[in-house]
């Protein structure tokens, strides 16, 4: 019994011992730390700051998603050990309140969180003294004003300047007045018009319309001819027309209309005088047809031509039963 306690007491012994020579270190927990908890910058893009990345082991930035590279831009969201980490606004803030982004900085299993604020601007708008400008068909130029402390553009992802149109300049640095013109004349049936976005961010915008009225100018001198019944007679129907592209027409001048009637010129551009000529005397009963001098269905005038009937009626005298001749 007593060799029994003995030999336990030699084995507890020489399991210190053991241990002394061979020491189990104690389990090492993953750590992190960042000296700062928050970055806060004022509105405006190129805002910069930094926060010091402490641990002993590998990191990585989490929850730095496409939203937040849109306006905040980080030199490293990776690393071994102590390092320093940039930010910089890469865009002014846009909306009317602040915005926020929370990053993770993970270890292993441990995480530090960074909250990131951008305020936002109070005096962030943009406003337009006029929202229509309406031009007439003739060329022409009016103004407005952009009403804002801001840089802004026209922008040309929702805006198209037609080739009618220019304008005398397309962006500015604040309170600008700018000049809009007509370059050539409307010649369509119906009004044209334009949409041009001011923009000062993705947030803030004023809309502009631009408005054209048809400029064609189209008319002939007489809406009716009337003709003698006597032989050969002309007479000239001046058309009046101020564009140097559309081509007008005379319409409905058919075998019927020819037998009796010539007509110099059936079609043409700008101003013209057409020659028109009865081919003869009438003798039967009056003529009269109606042809249309036109550029389009909308832009179209009805000319009424007749020629007198040449038919003569005589009444010979006769003399009555009973008459008493002297």
């Amino acid at each position: 019994m007593k060799r029994t306690k003995i030999y336990m007491a030699l084995a507890a012994l020489l399991a210190v011992a053991v241990s002394c020579d061979n020491p189990v270190e104690p389990e090492k927990r993953d750590e992190i730390k960042l000296s700062t908890s928050s970055l806060e910058f004022v509105c405006d893009q190129g805002q910069s700051g930094s926060v010091e990345v402490l641990t002993e082991g590998e990191w990585v930035i989490k929850d730095y998603s496409d939203g937040m590279k849109a306006w905040l831009e980080i030199d490293a969201t990776s690393g071994t050990g102590n390092a320093v980490v940039n930010f910089k606004t890469v865009e002014t803030n846009p909306y009317d309140s602040k915005r926020m982004a929370v990053l993770s900085f993970v270890s292993g299993d441990a995480v530090a969180k960074l909250v990131i604020k951008q305020y936002s601007d109070p005096e962030r708008s943009v406003s337009l003294s006029e929202d229509l400008l309406a031009f007439g068909g003739p060329l022409d130029e009016k103004t407005f004003k952009v009403v804002t402390s801001k840089a802004w553009s026209i922008d040309e992802s929702e805006s198209v300047i037609p080739s009618w149109l220019s304008f005398s300049q397309t962006s500015g640095s604040g309170m600008e007045e700018i000049t809009v013109k007509t370059l050539e004349m409307n010649e369509e049936i119906d009004t044209r018009e334009a949409s041009i976005c001011v923009r000062i961010d993705r947030v803030h915008s004023a809309t502009l319309t631009v408005s054209q009225a048809p400029g064609v100018e189209f008319s002939i001198s007489s809406r009716s001819l009337s003709f003698k019944a006597s032989e050969a007679e002309t007479q000239t129907l001046t058309v009046k027309c101020n564009s140097s592209t559309k081509v007008w027409n005379v319409v409905g001048y058919d075998d019927s209309v020819k037998s009796w009637l010539s007509i110099d010129k059936l079609s043409g551009t700008g101003d013209a005088d057409i020659h028109i000529q009865t081919l003869g005397l009438n003798n039967d009963l009056t003529k009269e047809t109606t042809l249309q001098v036109k550029i389009d269905e909308k832009r179209c005038i009805d000319l009424t031509i007749s020629q007198a009937s040449g038919i003569t009626i005589s009444v010979e005298p006769t003399l009555r039963r009973g008459s008493i001749s002297t």
